[in-house]
């Protein structure tokens, strides 16, 4: 896999050189990751895509303010039995890498149940994130004023290291779903997580720019 492109380097020093933006209230910079989309809008005359394809050459934009990890990819189960939990204090569930796929149950015996097979979780990853930029910086939602502060490419997964890291809970499982007032169920998918200071458990070559 190549190396990082110098467009897309020269454009991301010109970024951090600015550094700080007034993101304009606008319906295409709006909700939890509105710093990403203003990136991607700023990135707009680059190959650079939400969704990367194996050796397509296109990067994933990521953005942190280091306050909670970033979603890898989503991915629903092969086996999904309801997960709704209307107390969520009293909810813990275990993670076990057995008969070549991860599977997660609850510990109450609720009867929760969910799982992925070993080729999908990779095939996933490889298809969302063979190239990485990672950029760092503060976001106030507010005066929706972002800084940008540093950026860093990432490529060379390290596919086989992603089944261990779900197992030992380096990547978390984020289940985005919940009871309504009225009872039925809101679901927003299930997200694999990872704090950006592993991200280097899962590649093989970066580049600060």
């Amino acid at each position: 896999m190549a190396a990082p492109r110098a467009s897309i380097r020269r454009k991301l020093k010109e970024i951090l050189a600015t550094r700080e933006y007034e993101i304009p209230s606008d319906d295409r910079f709006e909700g939890s990751e509105t710093p990403r989309l203003y990136l991607l809008h700023l990135l707009r005359e680059l190959k650079v895509s939400e969704r990367s394809l194996p050796n397509a050459g296109a990067w994933k934009i990521a953005f942190t303010d280091g306050t909670s990890e970033l979603a890898l990819f989503d991915m629903e189960p092969a086996i999904d039995e309801p997960h709704i939990v209307e107390d969520a204090t009293n909810y813990r569930y275990t993670i076990t890498d057995k008969e070549g796929s991860i599977q997660v149950e609850n510990e109450a015996g609720s009867g929760f149940a969910q799982s992925w097979s070993h080729d999908a979780l990779i095939n996933e990853f490889a298809c969302n994130a063979v190239y990485l930029i990672l950029v760092r910086g503060s976001w106030n939602r507010q005066s929706r004023l972002v800084n940008f502060a540093s950026a860093e490419f990432l490529w060379e997964p390290r596919t086989t290291q992603l089944i261990r890291l779900i197992a030992d809970g380096t990547i978390v499982i984020d289940f985005d779903s919940f009871l309504q007032d009225s009872a039925s169920v809101l679901e927003h998918g299930t997200e694999f997580r990872i704090r950006p200071d592993d991200l280097h458990s899962l590649y093989a070559e970066r580049e600060q720019v």
